[in-house]
């Protein structure tokens, strides 16, 4: 016979083998608790279906980018002059940018529209300003051969007019770029695919 400090327990081969049965359904019951704990997390982290909200949250995205398809940005194009009238400024400002989209690919520049976006907060810093081609085909004309700005003004980039969506999501794609690199991994970037911007190695 053994003895413990909580009574006595009797050394029999049935008593023994109910104790170890009874441990095992108590693991068994602590093993069943965490995989319900399981799906109920998973449960609470997956995707709600679409509600009318997001419907239609969604429908104003689509609005959005098809509005904005036909347009580019260009940064850091000098401002004439901002004290002047915004008349005298945009005849300026629309010489600069048919110049500018006519070096960089062959399209028609006849009836494009300008005008520069957000307030003066620095005189030495110019506006973007936004370029509303003809066609969507135009603007994808353009961004493909922005590189081509390089040999003509380093200075001057142009990119797509992204919705607020957009740009949020570029904005923590580049985070997450930055993150990685700063973790060890090499040779990454960002590249648009299908119209969709996605980190991707260099060497792809």
């Amino acid at each position: 016979m053994q003895t413990k400090d909580k009574g006595i327990l009797f050394n029999c081969t049935t008593c023994t083998k109910r104790r170890e049965e009874i441990n095992d359904l108590k693991q068994l019951l602590l093993d069943l608790r965490k995989d319900i704990e399981a799906l109920k997390l998973h449960k609470s982290s997956a995707p709600a279906p679409f509600n009318s909200a997001d419907k239609e949250e969604l429908m104003v995205e689509i609005f959005e980018r098809q509005r904005r398809q036909n347009n580019i940005i260009i940064y850091n194009l000098e401002e004439t002059n901002p004290q002047l009238s915004g008349e005298a400024n945009a005849v300026t400002d629309l010489v600069k940018a048919k110049t500018i989209v006519s070096q960089v690919a062959n399209i028609d520049t006849n009836g494009i529209k300008i005008f520069r976006l957000g307030r003066i907060i620095k005189e030495n810093k110019p506006r973007p300003l936004k370029v509303i081609l003809n066609s969507s085909y135009d603007a994808i004309s353009v961004l493909r051969n922005k590189q081509k700005l390089r040999n003509i003004n380093n200075r001057i980039s142009v990119s797509s007019d992204l919705t607020p969506a957009q740009q949020s999501y570029l904005q923590d794609l580049r985070a997450q770029l930055l993150d990685r690199s700063t973790k060890g991994e090499k040779d990454l970037t960002i590249r648009y695919i299908k119209g969709i911007p996605k980190i991707v190695s260099q060497k792809n």
